[in-house]
């Protein structure tokens, strides 16, 4: 309706060593959503989700499960006169809350107010305050030196994005972060540039730094982050991606190889490795394996015409 949508998702998973109900909410999605979409006026969103603790897609992947998530969002876009540098501007206020579904204790709330920008050469500015509230049951661990104990905290910090005009020398994004970090401190810099070799060929890398100090418990962490990330396009049906990142403060590599093939709209194969390295397997003893993990997967995909 005009700019107003509405969706509804639902899905199932089915498990052999899993007795429950079909009817119940354990081993299911569900995502239901109204939007009004559009960069000028009033703009939002709102979603509601949840994740069952049995709720397992095997091929898919979820980063959480055994919760309901509220997804909110208000904007109001505008665009100043011909005579401005600027192209549209945008006010927003975000929140995303979720919940443990069993027990409706909160587990994770971010509260982001910001300003969004574009240029009339096409770089894109995002300037925000953000307030976390993060209630951890089991300690947080980013190397042996440094953690977070359980608890309830509340923090606020700043962000700025900025993402370079299609027309500059050097495309790319540049992110940064500063302010409070559950119970210490945070500044983080991350640089992600872009280069298009040519038609075939894409090549684009990732620097990211983070600053820690918690002085109350006298810690402190200097974390870099590099990856590199390619696509290679042989025809309009093949292609390998290829992902590589290493990361100092739990001295480790990750790699993934992805060999798609797309015969026509509809039909996918893909063709997946991963494999997690220690890059200083001799940091404890007795030492670790300097193969972490390794998989290879294969997934066919199939859509079907109604």
């Amino acid at each position: 309706m005009g700019d107003e949508y509405f969706s509804l998702r639902l899905a199932q998973t089915a498990d052999s060593d899993i007795h429950t109900n079909q009817f119940s909410h354990h081993p299911s999605r569900a995502h239901i959503s109204w939007q009004r979409r559009g960069d000028k006026g009033l703009g939002y969103d709102l979603t509601l989700s949840y994740s069952g603790v049995d709720f397992n897609p095997e091929m898919g992947f979820e980063v959480m499960d055994n919760y309901q998530a509220l997804i909110a969002r208000m904007q109001y876009g505008w665009y100043p006169d011909e005579n401005s540098a600027l192209r549209k501007h945008k006010l927003y206020f975000q929140n995303f809350t979720f919940r443990s579904l069993d027990t409706k204790s909160l587990q994770s709330a971010t509260f982001k107010t910001g300003w969004l920008f574009e240029t009339r050469s096409g770089m894109i500015g995002d300037f925000a305050h953000h307030l976390d509230v993060e209630a951890l049951v089991d300690t947080l661990e980013f190397d042996d030196n440094t953690f977070i104990k359980p608890g309830r905290y509340t923090f606020n910090y700043l962000s700025a994005d900025m993402m370079l005009a299609p027309t500059s020398p050097v495309l790319g994004m540049i992110q940064a972060e500063a302010g409070q970090f559950y119970d210490g401190w945070k500044v983080s810099t991350t640089l992600m540039p872009t280069w298009s070799v040519g038609p075939s060929f894409d090549l684009s890398g990732t620097y990211r730094i983070d600053w820690v100090s918690i002085p109350k418990r006298e810690m402190k962490l200097v974390n870099h982050i590099v990856g590199i990330k390619t696509l290679l396009t042989f025809t309009t049906t093949i292609s390998i991606a290829g992902f590589i990142q290493y990361n100092t403060a739990i001295e480790s590599i990750m790699s993934n190889i992805r060999f798609r093939y797309n015969p026509r709209e509809g039909v996918d194969f893909y063709l997946v490795y991963n494999e997690g390295l220690n890059s200083y397997p001799y940091r404890y003893t007795p030492n670790l394996p300097v193969s972490d993990s390794r998989t290879i997967m294969a997934k066919f995909t199939y859509t079907l015409g109604l």
